[in-house]
């Protein structure tokens, strides 16, 4: 199927994407913006889009009610508690190829080549 580009005539100036609309257009401009208008009244967190700040806010009224039963973190929803559940596990561990540090969790290894592994900050990119 052909899709004719007249259907889509508002086109981003800055990405090249396609909108029926002059505001569609509008609304993805503010994905190329530094500006986050929309604050949550709870916590003051800042958001682009209103939806986001809803949905955001929407999460203070939840309670956290799935523990960690290695290190009683706790977390909104099973499906986070089974990915913080990772971390604990001994057989997941990954090596920093640079030093041979191991991390528990692919995040502690990416913040350690990051910020602390000094090979990986003196060895040729």
């Amino acid at each position: 199927m052909k899709i004719n580009s007249d259907s889509f005539p508002c086109s981003c100036t800055l990405c090249s994407k396609s909108f029926r609309t002059k505001a569609g257009l509008r609304s993805h401009m503010i994905s190329h913006s530094d500006d986050k208008n929309f604050a949550c009244s709870m916590c003051q967190k800042t958001f682009k889009f209103r939806d986001n700040m809803r949905a955001h806010f929407k999460r203070h009224g939840l309670a956290k009610s799935h523990a960690c039963q290695e290190c009683n973190k706790m977390f909104l929803t099973k499906q986070y508690l089974a990915q913080h559940m990772l971390c604990h596990d001994p057989n997941e561990l990954y090596p920093c190829l640079e030093c041979g540090f191991k991390f528990r969790g692919m995040r502690n290894l990416k913040s350690h080549i990051k910020t602390q592994c000094k090979q990986a900050k003196t060895s040729p990119v």
